[in-house]
């Protein structure tokens, strides 16, 4: 796990990173605001707003924490732990804004693209395999319900 950046590129390339970021949640502030005027979804967005906002203080707390650290290694395991809290954050996203049917996934991707811009190869890996299993599971999630839903409802038929 070796940094090709010194740690001055790593600042420079967060402030990047984080300018753009910050459109993410943004861009979910902004959907929920006009879905109230225009009423373009079916599904109630509010549960999205409150994840942009969270998405929102959570990365201008990490980025004012990120300016405390001394340490490269330490670089390693903040962009890990930033990377599964906005995994999690974008599944329950894509959960709520229609699961499988939902074009949020593109989401996982500007996760990955973002820790690939620091260079750490290793970390850029691991958090796609976990942008991968997370949607595999919400996936899986969702078709398991459907098939209990089915199977419930085959053997009220039966009855």
């Amino acid at each position: 796990m070796n940094i090709v950046l010194s740690k001055d590129e790593l600042i420079e390339i967060e402030n990047e990173v984080f300018e753009l970021k910050l459109l993410i949640p943004l861009i979910g502030v902004l959907m929920y605001t006009s879905s109230l005027y225009f009423k373009f979804t079916k599904y109630p967005l509010s549960p999205f707003l409150y994840i942009s906002i969270i998405y929102l203080f959570l990365l201008i707390f990490f980025h004012f924490v990120f300016r405390k650290f001394k340490s490269e290694k330490i670089f390693i395991y903040y962009y890990l732990f930033l990377s599964i809290i906005e995994i999690i954050l974008t599944t329950i996203l894509i959960y709520y804004t229609g699961g499988i049917t939902s074009s949020l996934f593109v989401i996982y991707l500007i996760i990955v693209l973002s820790i690939a811009a620091y260079r750490i190869i290793n970390i850029s890996f691991i958090v796609g395999i976990l942008s991968f299993i997370s949607y595999i599971i919400l996936v899986y999630g969702q078709f398991l319900v459907f098939l209990i839903i089915l199977i419930t409802f085959h053997q009220k038929m039966l009855k």
